[in-house]
């Protein structure tokens, strides 16, 4: 599909890290013949160029860099964090690989369930882990 959806029927163990244990486990599945209902996943690769693309990246180095999320209201710094989230947009290109895979999947009418399914891989910890 692209770097931000994937169909399960593509999937793999090996694909855990953008996809996430669950999605991968579908896709073993799927690609083994179990009965597995058509779906697709948004992959971690779509979340980073968000939180890139909106600036996310560099609200959230700042608040873990400078460790008070940590050491100060983690309450507080939550709240940021979720209020700037959903102040942004969702990029044009994501939403148009989303609304294509969507279509693909359904005709009109259809009933979907959607779920999220948190990822052990930050999507910082590509770009920030440091070294002492």
């Amino acid at each position: 599909m692209n770097d931000f959806i994937k169909a399960f029927g593509e999937l793999t163990m090996k694909d855990i890290p953008l996809v996430g244990g669950k999605g991968a486990n579908l896709g073993e599945l799927m690609r083994s013949d179990f009965p597995v209902p058509p779906v697709f996943c948004i992959t971690a690769e779509a979340y980073r160029y968000f939180t890139t693309k909106t600036g996310l990246t560099q609200l959230y180095r700042s608040i873990f860099d400078s460790g008070s999320a940590y050491t100060q209201n983690v309450t507080l710094q939550s709240s940021i964090i979720t209020e700037k989230i959903l102040a942004e947009k969702i990029p044009q290109e994501i939403t148009d690989a989303i609304c294509s895979a969507y279509g693909n999947l359904v005709g009109r009418g259809t009933l979907v369930a959607v779920r999220s399914s948190a990822l052990a891989v930050s999507s910082l910890s590509k770009s920030s882990n440091k070294t002492s």
